[in-house]
């Protein structure tokens, strides 16, 4: 209900043709250097919106997983798990 904040933000897809992943990552690095967060890969910041969801979340999670290892430095401890929401699995 908050939306996007200092400790939570919200990507409705993973990647984008644009950046790619670099979206969801510059909020991991973000966190990484504040107090942590979550970031909801799959669902939108606006409450109206539905919830999108992660296509193959299994693979996406691994594919994020390895992104943060190769492209975040130095290393930072972030967990990537699925969750189901409105039916649709969205990724923490």
């Amino acid at each position: 209900l908050e939306g996007n904040t200092e400790t939570q933000s919200f990507h409705e897809s993973l990647t984008t043709k644009r950046t790619g992943t670099a979206h969801v990552l510059r909020d991991v690095v973000a966190f990484a250097n504040a107090q942590g967060g979550t970031i909801f890969v799959g669902a939108s910041a606006a409450e109206k919106r539905p919830i999108h969801g992660v296509e193959e979340p299994d693979t996406a999670a691994d594919d994020l997983r390895a992104e943060i290892a190769a492209q975040v430095a130095p290393a930072v401890s972030a967990t990537v798990e699925p969750v189901v929401s409105d039916g649709k699995t969205v990724l923490l």
